[in-house]
């Protein structure tokens, strides 16, 4: 970074927000003690802060500006003055150990205008945050940083240049190159420092996404970025670059823009449908690490179960009725399946909250008589990282079938690849035709096999599907997809997920696939 004259605003959090699973904060610290209060100078929580700090910022301190490196401050927590807690005692006690561990170095705080009362610590720099907008209100943003640094220099730490979306929000807007700039143009006139969060987009690979109490963010985090996930220049970036370019003496002028890396478009792939059910993955890892039996079900913390599905089996008689669980996680897919009828039946899903939508019960009317396995498969969407960071997953709490508690279970997690697991056991279990009647439908697993010869970066467009998640070659999971919420369409592939080699792909959904050019978002 030195060599292009960039230096680094660093924050190690320990909360970093960023829309990440959990606001970057490890799930296990749910499990440490029984109320744990992140966030906070909690005793639980700081032990685990300086444990991590210990660990981290002997890395950080070679690469900062006094010891000739690009970090030229560090930020305590972010955001915190959003934050209900407002808990003096920890954001001081960051600060301290911060300094203890990096020497005299700047520190720094960041929070929208409204929340600086909170966020601000002294013996810090206090900066503020905001996206385009007026002269008039850019001013009153300043004048409210300066209430807390007296002295100065103006700073907006998260100049946003786009913005992140959350599945199932159609119609957003972003703000304009236009409004961009001439917000950039004030800030420079009245000697504000900037900085832009993000001037980069970036992927929320694998079930790395963050969430929001209306619902999980998704899978992309191109952010409408100056440059995309994908890191093309776009529009944004040339008319910042010209910005930058046209400032009078102005010593670092802009390099070359490079190339767009190359993509390519791999064609369609046919998929084809196991024989493995999810009771089958259950029968052949009934041992597997992650699997206890308990008379009522865990919460996926208890399970260790860290990021993706947890499965729950138990045996009941006669499934009919109304199935219910009151507090979930955050989709729950139901199965049933008879000891004589082998045939796994999808029930349907249940919805603790997503925009809005909740769906806590299932009338089950196709009765089955006699003894019957219930398998409910339930799907972590990603941990909250605003406003709540206690976000548990999994069922929390008791199941009801016709208002009886169903106890007795067996659970499973984490359960991180499951889809590839049930997709790609045996092809001697590969059916050799696909009819509809042997679709899970709307619930099912599918592989293929594919080779590539030109590794590119490409996208993989799953139009015309459901919802669902891809994975490649077995541990690099590409994302989740969700057509039918939106907007996202495709998912972005990086050619270092691709060999030149036969690939494998697994997932939920239907029978073709293809790898484009170019992302889609749809915009309806």
């Amino acid at each position: 970074m030195l060599e292009n004259s960039l230096s680094t605003m660093n924050f190690p959090g320990p909360y970093i927000c960023g829309e990440w699973e959990n606001g970057g904060l490890p799930y296990w610290l749910m499990n440490k003690a029984e109320n744990i209060k992140m966030r906070s100078s909690d005793r639980d929580f700081t032990t685990a802060v300086l444990k991590w700090f210990r660990v981290l910022l002997p890395k950080v301190k070679p690469l900062m500006r006094n010891n000739g490196g690009p970090v030229l401050m560090v930020q305590i927590e972010n955001e915190y003055g959003m934050y209900d807690a407002c808990d003096n005692k920890y954001t001081e006690w960051l600060r301290d150990i911060t300094h203890d561990m990096l020497g005299e170095v700047v520190l720094y705080t960041t929070d929208p205008e409204w929340s600086l009362k909170c966020g601000y610590t002294p013996g810090t720099y206090p900066t503020i945050d905001f996206g385009p907008d007026t002269p008039e209100m850019i001013n009153h943003y300043f004048e409210m940083q300066m209430k807390y640094a007296v002295r100065g220099p103006l700073v907006n730490s998260e100049f946003y240049a786009g913005w992140f979306t959350r599945w199932g929000v159609r119609n957003q807007t972003f703000p304009s190159t236009a409004s961009i700039i001439k917000s950039m143009q004030h800030m420079y006139d009245v000697g504000a420092n900037f900085n832009f969060y993000m001037i980069h987009g970036g992927t929320n690979f694998g079930f790395w996404n963050g969430a929001e109490p209306q619902g999980p963010v998704i899978t992309s985090y191109d952010y409408f970025a100056p440059i995309s996930e994908a890191g093309d220049i776009t529009e944004k970036y040339l008319a910042i670059r010209d910005f930058i370019n046209g400032i009078p003496d102005w010593k670092n002028k802009p390099l070359p823009v490079p190339k767009n890396s190359k993509k390519k478009a791999y064609g369609k792939i046919k998929l084809s449908r196991p024989r493995n059910s999810i009771r089958d993955m259950f029968g052949k890892h009934s041992d597997r690490k992650g699997c206890i039996t308990s008379k009522y079900p865990p919460n996926a913390e208890k399970l260790n179960g860290s990021l993706g599905f947890i499965a729950y089996e138990t045996t009941v008689q006669n499934v009919c009725g109304t199935l219910s669980i009151p507090k979930f996680k955050d989709f729950a897919y139901v199965i049933t399946s008879g000891t004589n009828d082998r045939g796994d039946r999808y029930e349907g899903t249940l919805t603790y909250s997503f925009n809005g939508v909740q769906k806590h019960e299932l009338n089950i009317t196709k009765c089955r008589n006699g003894t019957q396995q219930l398998v409910i498969l339930v799907e972590n969407q990603g941990r909250q990282n605003w406003e709540t960071i206690n976000d548990h997953k999994g069922i929390i709490g008791d199941v009801y079938l016709n208002g009886q508690k169903v106890t007795n279970w067996r659970s499973c997690a984490p359960w991180i690849n499951f889809p590839y697991e049930i997709n790609t056991e045996e092809k001697s279990q590969e059916k050799p035709t696909l009819k509809p009647n042997d679709l899970l439908d709307p619930f099912g697993g599918f592989w293929a096999e594919f080779e590539v010869d030109d590794p590119a970066d490409t996208f993989l467009d799953p139009s015309g599907w459901g919802k669902g998640v891809v994975f490649i070659n077995k541990y690099h999971n590409i994302g989740r997809y969700w057509v039918t919420q939106g907007p996202q369409v495709s998912l972005f592939t990086q050619n270092k997920r691709l060999s030149q080699m036969k690939e494998r792909l697994g997932e939920f959904e239907r029978i073709t696939q293809l790898f484009i050019r170019h992302p889609i978002l749809s915009k309806e």
